[in-house]
């Protein structure tokens, strides 16, 4: 079960970070992987960053999350490693700069497959968060002449066939993404084409090459051209092992898409159990989703001291230990506290925004004894996480599809467990569930 770090129970495989478990390496085929960890994924935020490394996690793979390419020693044992980045919040000239730093910093590893780890919805424009610009950067300064696009995560209910892409909404119902009730109305990136060929080429992009769902599993030849990118169809787990057929016949190979790159090549090895984890003190969670799901979420929360606060207050305060203060009193008290924010206002530019309430929670999580922390939204998780500064995150186990949950490592100082989650996902009593259950 773990030791006790701090009050807390601390599981070695979860929280430890001198090398992997014992007959941890099940990556699909005959990709070899080595200390030098052959398979590296570069998520664009930090929600995303931890849903991949629950995927490798799951499969027994040894794996870590840092916020900045580690050295070499660091991961020496490892199968695989991510880098958190925040490139789904920034503008073009932000990203690009980003991406060279990366794949300077990469170059020694000598990666076999390296995965940008993007939104499952595909969500980008070409002025934010633009990941054709990132892959073509990443491609061209790592020399990786092939690249592809994986359209589909089935496990999370995103579809694509034909070079389309659907997506299963909270009610179970599967739309086209360019109809999908929530994604076609974004507030910064809303997607108003299902045609993925036809979204690269919006981005900026040659549009791929389509090996759609058909040609995937009758194309002998799984070699892919040199000069360009190519796009995969998938809507269910056999396409995945398919592309993850094709994905290490042709490495070194940078491949764009959700978790499922992870799942296409790690395969069906064994899973991995989930440990256990005891908050050691109240929960504090942060709702910086705008989402209808989140919003839903929230309103269901009842184990909560729940603080609304404007974004406007946020943004104008020139002191945030002032808007801690509250928080800081309920969680002294053992209150669990919620901090929303209100999500019919707007103030400030959304990155502006996920930075003042990074530097709030780092403020709180500082000042009270927080047992652990809960984050809802891509862009505000990224911001908080690189605001607390662990020195890696590794995954413990899965609250629900697409939440994960994780343990910050500090060094020196106590580890804290933090759930993240997109505006998408997590059952309707996810917080009450967090409160009550998931640290018991």
């Amino acid at each position: 079960m773990g030791s006790r770090v701090g009050g807390r129970r601390y599981s070695p495989a979860c929280g430890s970070l001198t090398g992997p478990r014992p007959g941890s390496r099940y990556l699909r085929g005959t990709l070899n992987v080595t200390a030098s960890a052959n398979y590296i994924f570069i998520a664009d935020d930090f929600t995303g960053a931890t849903d991949t490394l629950a995927t490798l996690a799951r499969a027994g793979l040894a794996v870590r999350l840092f916020l900045d390419v580690p050295h070499p020693d660091e991961v020496e044992g490892l199968d695989a490693f991510g880098i958190a980045s925040e490139a789904r919040a920034l503008g073009n000239a932000e990203n690009a700069a980003l991406m060279e730093e990366i794949a300077r910093k990469l170059a020694p590893h000598r990666p076999g497959i390296v995965h940008l780890k993007i939104c499952s919805t595909f969500d980008s424009s070409p002025e934010t968060g633009n990941f054709v610009r990132a892959m073509e950067i990443l491609g061209r300064a790592l020399g990786m002449r092939s690249g592809a696009i994986l359209g589909g995560q089935p496990s999370l209910g995103r579809y694509c066939l034909f070079g389309h892409l659907f997506a299963r909404a909270a009610d179970g119902t599967v739309y086209r993404i360019d109809r999908h009730p929530i994604m076609k109305a974004h507030p910064v990136t809303p997607m108003n084409e299902s045609d993925l060929a036809r979204h690269v080429a919006a981005l900026g992009g040659k549009p791929p090459r389509l090996v759609d769902r058909v040609a995937l599993h009758h194309q002998d030849d799984m070699r892919l051209a040199e000069d360009g990118v190519t796009l995969f169809d998938a809507i269910d787990d056999r396409d995945i092992a398919r592309v993850g057929a094709y994905l290490q016949a042709n490495a070194p190979i940078l491949c764009a898409g959700a978790s499922s790159v992870a799942e296409a090549v790690v395969g069906d090895g064994p899973r991995h159990s989930p440990e256990q984890v005891e908050a050691d003190g109240p929960v504090l969670a942060f709702v910086g989703s705008r989402s209808s799901v989140s919003a839903d979420q929230v309103r269901r929360a009842s184990a909560y001291r729940v603080i609304a606060l404007a974004p406007s207050s946020l943004m104008a305060s020139c002191h945030v230990e002032e808007i801690a203060a509250a928080p800081c009193a309920a969680l002294r008290r053992g209150e669990n506290v919620m901090i929303c924010l209100d999500a019919s206002a707007s103030s400030g530019t959304p990155r502006e925004l996920a930075q003042r309430s990074a530097a709030l929670i780092h403020t709180v999580v500082r000042a009270a004894r927080v047992g652990a922390l809960a984050i809802a939204g891509g862009d505000t998780s990224s911001a908080i996480i690189r605001a607390l500064r662990p020195c890696s995150i590794a995954h413990c186990g899965d609250i629900d599809p697409g939440v994960s949950l994780c343990m910050a490592n500090f060094g020196s100082d106590r580890p804290l467990p933090i759930v993240l989650k997109g505006g998408q996902v997590g059952r309707p009593d996810l917080f009450d569930h967090l409160a009550n259950e998931a640290f018991r």
